[in-house]
């Protein structure tokens, strides 16, 4: 952790002088992100050891401090002070009525949230994860002990409080946009043009940077169509595996092929979501394919559970999995263990599933289209924080394994290569890297290639965002250089028997390489175009087959016209208005379902 970062959390229990101390001597405007993503103002506002009064002075320190960012930092404390009282009122009143009204067992309550989410199936995940946090909190957890299967008086408290779980769904709806809202803010995609908090709250939100959310619905609808052309492929060799139970446990239960069809279909759109460097990522490392197999599993015995069986809820133990996941039968026990553990520790994961004791609870409320194992693989595999093991693999991964294999693509499509990275220095001092050097018929594509794996939250989106900025930016010094020194570039050529004259360089092309589809809109800010390895590979393709070379520049340049696949750019102003407060944000709204 950074010391700023460790400054930012010092807020929440610092007293008044060590708060002004602090803020004096760390803050300034380019630490406005990270205030924001670590939720600083959350944590002075919740400080106990401060007075209002108090902590009103040290707003206006902080305003002072970050003069650029002065109004939303006033906006954003403002949205604290008002919207976390409401919350908190909002879960209250959930738990309130859990308490009254069901009684004192998590089981019971869990089956009966599993019949209401059989009736409402398109229930909304975030509200979901709200009621059972708040279940959780105030009932009895019995939920590996009680038979509650066979009593027939469960039945009746659910067919008896059906209308009080929708009345809490509904408050939990409420509660979660503003979790929603307050991420977008902390993350940066949104602001607070105005907020007015006399009589009931209301605020108006604007977005950060619309061209840079048209890019990321874009990127949405060019990752959704890769993902309709993979679901017509066959199955690889995980999916076929986990099929293959589901199959067995049909035919030995006597479940309908529906049912079963079902089932099969669902578990192929989650192996559908994956780009090509997903499929090298998990073909090209066993650690990974153990952690995507580990979650397969677990997900395959939710979806037998949901669509081929009755049960509102089972638990799979942790030997269990061992013994009967995708190579179980060769993976070694502490690695095992170490993919487990990594597993069962990851916040994501237990939004979806509990872990209780060596197993992990599955129940009918937790269906969510929304999940994807994929992502929350990538995500857990690449936590090198929590397990060596997983470090060691993204390492690899990303600074030998992607690289190569971006170079061998170009190489294939008659592009000549320097075969590595190279150096870039200023008054002989190494300042940065190019990750790829290209070149055909006088054209070079000078790139930096990032594995920044991104899911679809707000946070995932802002965490790559960092690693894609630093690309950039070291793609922009090494222009810079280029620009200083005429023959650096060619040099670099000559060395590596590419080119032989300096006037062989026609154009150069820069372009960040990375994981995700989500962040092409990136070129309007930076001027730098960046793209997933499949936009990357489709455009070397398209150049290549239609020996159109010379439009290189301008494919790079207008990402958005080519992937927007007639997404009409057009921010329509939303609204949500109920007793407690009414906000109104913009977005782009997309009337077709690109989702399969």
């Amino acid at each position: 952790m950074s010391k700023i970062s460790k400054v930012i959390d010092s807020l929440k229990c610092s007293d008044f002088q060590e708060s002004i101390k602090a803020i004096t001597d760390n803050f300034d405007t380019q630490c406005y992100d990270l205030l924001m993503s670590r939720r600083g103002l959350e944590k002075l506002y919740r400080n106990d050891r401060i007075t209002d009064t108090q902590k009103s002075s040290l707003i206006e320190l902080i305003k002072n401090r970050i003069p650029d960012q002065a109004a939303q930092i006033k906006n954003t404390y403002a949205f604290l002070k008002c919207f976390i009282p409401i919350g908190d009122n909002i879960l209250s009143r959930i738990a309130e009525q859990i308490r009254n009204n069901f009684p004192d067992s998590l089981a019971v309550f869990c089956h009966c949230l599993g019949l209401f989410i059989d009736e409402n199936p398109d229930a909304i995940g975030t509200a979901k994860r709200v009621v059972m946090s708040v279940a959780q909190q105030n009932l009895k957890n019995d939920i590996t002990s009680i038979n509650y299967q066979l009593s027939i008086s469960i039945e009746n408290v659910y067919l008896k409080n059906r209308r009080v779980l929708y009345s809490i769904y509904q408050e939990a709806i409420h509660y979660g946009v503003l979790i929603e809202k307050y991420d977008a803010i902390s993350f940066g995609s949104e602001f607070i043009e105005k907020i007015d908090i006399d009589n009931t709250p209301k605020m108006v939100m604007k977005l950060v940077s619309p061209d840079f959310e048209y890019g990321v619905q874009c990127g949405s609808r060019h990752h959704n169509y890769i993902v309709r052309k993979r679901y017509k492929e066959d199955p690889g060799v995980i999916e076929s595996f986990y099929k293959c139970i589901i199959c067995k446990y049909c035919n030995f239960f006597g479940v309908p092929d529906t049912e079963k069809e079902i089932a099969f279909d669902v578990l192929k759109r989650q192996f559908a979501n994956r780009n090509q460097t997903d499929l090298f990522f998990f073909f090209t490392g066993d650690y990974q394919s153990y952690v995507l197999s580990v979650l397969a599993y677990v997900y395959t015995q939710f979806l037998l559970l949901f669509f081929c069986s009755e049960e509102t809820m089972k638990m799979i133990s942790k030997s269990d999995i061992q013994k009967n996941m995708l190579w179980g039968d060769t993976i070694k026990a502490h690695i095992f263990d170490d993919c487990y553990a990594l597993i069962t520790s990851d916040q994501e994961f237990n939004k979806y599933f509990w872990v209780v004791n060596d197993g992990i609870v599955l129940g009918r409320w937790q269906m969510d289209l929304d999940l994807s194992i994929v992502e929350l693989a990538k995500r857990i595999t690449l936590n090198s924080k929590k397990s060596h093991e997983a470090g060691k693999n993204s390492n690899k991964f990303g600074k030998e394994v992607y690289e190569e294999l971006v170079r061998l693509m170009l190489g294939d499509k008659e592009w000549k290569i320097v075969p590595s990275s190279v150096r870039i220095k200023n008054e002989k001092e190494t300042k940065t890297d190019i990750d790829l050097i290209a070149y055909k018929q006088g054209y070079v594509i000078v790139g930096q290639i990032k594995f920044a794996n991104s899911g679809r939250t707000r946070y995932d989106i802002w965490k790559a965002k960092q690693s894609i900025n630093k690309a950039v930016t070291q793609i922009n010094f090494s222009l810079l250089r280029f620009s200083e020194d005429k023959n650096l570039l060619f040099s670099i050529l000559k060395k590596n028997d590419i080119c032989k004259h300096r006037g062989d360089i026609k154009k150069v092309i820069p372009v960040v390489i990375t994981s995700s589809s989500y962040f092409i809109g990136e070129y309007k800010e930076t001027n730098i175009p960046v793209v997933s390895w499949d936009m990357f590979s489709q455009i070397i393709e398209s150049l290549n087959y239609y020996n159109t070379l010379a439009d290189v520049e301008s494919y790079f340049s207008n990402l958005e016209d080519l992937y927007n696949f007639d997404l009409k750019k057009e921010i329509a102003v939303s609204e949500i208005d109920c007793d407690e407060f009414n906000i109104k944000y913009e977005e782009y709204e997309d009337e077709e379902d690109w989702v399969i």
